[in-house]
């Protein structure tokens, strides 16, 4: 509104209450001036990045007709608004190829998408939802099949997170991805990803079960290291290289089964483990093989 056809400030007189009318809707984000939004309450179609800013009261006129005319306005501005916020949910760079990184977003259970605004999602960004924390952090989450790499420190310190599906055309997950993601209980690696970064599943201290892809070629330096509760991981074939400390103080894991294409172990890769057997084939490099606790 204008500066001269604000609320006047004495609003004792009888004739400035005559004159005086409470506003539609009063948010956060609004002067407390503001008398009406819009003629026809649609002043924000097609703002694709706004997110519904009514939060305060509701003031409706009196007047039954004019109160139920313009409540039924602002249901259908909430209808307008709604169907776009979903992909503002999400933080994003655009690559210089004009496909997307993701770079944050919600907490709960969360489906990345696999395109935003017809531009393909190919990346999770580098601690984009790093310490992602309950009460409000990550719980579950998807990530397409359009996603080719995760960043470093994707999914760092989300300690709520239980559950993870890993789309099948990553192929590389980066340094410390899940690192203490402590409520991590099994994880599908699949068979796309060459490269299991250093510290990418680093102290998920639940985490009991690792099925890993027939084509990664190196488990890097302390991968699965303080995975205390780990019991099964077997290494395939396409595996060349183990690294150090990669399976460290895997307390809970007895046995464990080396894919024939191993040339390479650590001396410290499985130090503290408390393992009982090992298969493993005569190509591996020597000396210990990183078992100093083998029992």
């Amino acid at each position: 509104p204008r500066p001269d056809r604000g609320i006047p400030r004495r609003v004792g007189h009888p004739r400035l209450q005559a004159r005086q009318r409470p506003p539609i809707a009063v948010a956060p984000q609004f002067r407390l001036r503001t008398r009406q939004i819009g003629r026809e309450s649609l002043c924000f179609i097609s703002c694709s990045g706004i997110i519904l800013p009514v939060q305060g009261l509701l003031h409706v006129e009196q007047n039954k007709r004019a109160g139920i005319s313009r409540a039924l306005r602002l249901v259908a501005l909430v209808l307008l608004v709604t169907p776009i916020a979903a992909d503002a949910q999400f933080s994003y760079v655009t690559n210089a190829n004009g496909t997307l990184t993701i770079t944050g977003g919600p907490g709960g259970n969360v489906s990345i998408p696999s395109s935003i605004g017809g531009r393909t999602v190919t990346s999770i960004g580098d601690s984009a939802f790093s310490y992602s924390s309950l009460p409000y952090g990550l719980t579950r989450v998807t990530i397409p099949g359009s996603v080719t790499n995760i960043g470093a420190y994707a999914f760092y310190y989300c300690n709520g997170l239980t559950n993870v599906t890993i789309g099948t055309n990553v192929s590389i997950i980066g340094q410390s991805a899940f690192g203490e993601c402590q409520s991590l209980g099994q994880v599908t690696i699949p068979n796309n990803v060459t490269r299991i970064g250093d510290q990418a599943f680093w102290k998920c201290t639940n985490l009991t079960n690792v099925t890993i892809g027939n084509s990664v070629t190196y488990i890097g330096w302390w991968a699965f290291s303080g995975c205390s509760r780990l019991t099964n991981a077997p290494i395939p074939a396409s595996v060349t290289d183990i690294g150090d400390q990669a399976f460290a103080s895997c307390i809970s894991l007895t046995s464990i089964a080396i894919g024939n294409g191993v040339t390479n172990i650590a001396q410290t890769a499985f130090s503290g483990c408390r393992l009982k057997s090992v298969e493993i084939n005569s190509n591996a490099q020597w000396p210990f093989l990183g078992f100093t606790s083998l029992t």
